[in-house]
């Protein structure tokens, strides 16, 4: 089926609420447009495969062992590390849109009691998406033309899912603590894309585990006053500004949450970095 039928036959569906045609297997249909979860027609990627797929799985047409099958799919060299550190590539499309079909499992697994997936593949999804992140060199965001790559953002969105699961210990919610100031912490571009937001979310996912004493929370956002800065100017601009949006970001959510503490030492290091805030 080329992506013209397909797109036709997904339009169809969306009409009647995504509900499968007749004599129509969910997993061969699942695996056939998986093959087309890259492509460069936003339209057909982002409003008729993403919540196609999305849907089958929170509807339990596949069984848990399909589930599982298509998890190990997703973080196969066919998808998540399709064409992996390549930038302004169109393999980055397959790679993030990927990652939301493995939250769309992540999040199928949390709210079934954390049934489906053992702790040992919960570890290697983890492992699968720290490995991804720090290795993925697209930084887009919006292409006028093709439509969302964000591979930062929907990484965050999925990772969001991963920290909320009982699998993911102290050593690996510590470890996501330096990964996510290290992708908050750059200093090549200013992330526009609501990226300071989806990073709050995993750190607030982590918090919300109080597995973390607060006495590490607080060293944890001390360290953002600490880092090494670049000599050119513009490095330590964009630095400054994703530190600054991350924490602003962070101290609001938190404040809601009634963490005084953390939201105090919030407040130091931003007038810190950045002492014309008034």
């Amino acid at each position: 089926m080329n992506e013209t039928t397909l797109k036709e036959l997904l339009q169809q569906m969306k009409l009647r609420e995504w509900t499968l045609l007749d004599n129509m297997d969910p997993n061969t249909f699942v695996l056939h447009i998986m093959k087309h979860i890259g492509s460069t027609d936003p339209e057909l990627r982002d409003h008729l495969i993403l919540p196609c797929l999305l849907t089958i799985i929170e509807r339990k047409a596949l069984t848990n062992k399909q589930l599982i099958a298509l998890l190990d799919l997703c973080l196969s060299k066919d998808h998540l590390f399709y064409e992996h550190g390549l930038a302004e590539n169109d393999g980055v499309f397959n790679r993030s849109f990927t990652v939301l079909i493995i939250g769309g499992i992540l999040n199928y697994h949390l709210t079934h009691n954390q049934q489906l997936l053992s702790q040992e593949l919960v570890i290697h999804v983890y492992t699968s998406l720290v490995n991804y992140i720090e290795n993925e060199k697209d930084t887009r965001g919006y292409d006028p033309v093709k439509g969302w790559a964000d591979a930062t953002g929907h990484w965050a969105l999925t990772f969001d899912y991963l920290m909320e699961c009982s699998s993911i210990g102290g050593i690996q919610l510590k470890e996501s603590l330096d990964l996510t100031k290290r992708l908050v912490c750059h200093n090549k571009l200013v992330f526009i894309n609501n990226e300071d937001d989806r990073f709050t979310t995993v750190v607030v996912n982590i918090i919300e585990r109080d597995i973390i004493c607060e006495a590490d929370l607080i060293q944890w956002i001390s360290s953002f006053e600490t880092i090494t800065l670049a000599k050119d100017y513009l490095d330590r601009y964009k630095l400054c500004v994703n530190r600054k949006n991350f924490l602003m970001s962070l101290y609001f959510r938190l404040s809601h949450k009634n963490r005084v503490k953390l939201c105090k030492e919030i407040e130091k290091v931003i007038f810190s970095i950045n002492p014309y805030i008034v």
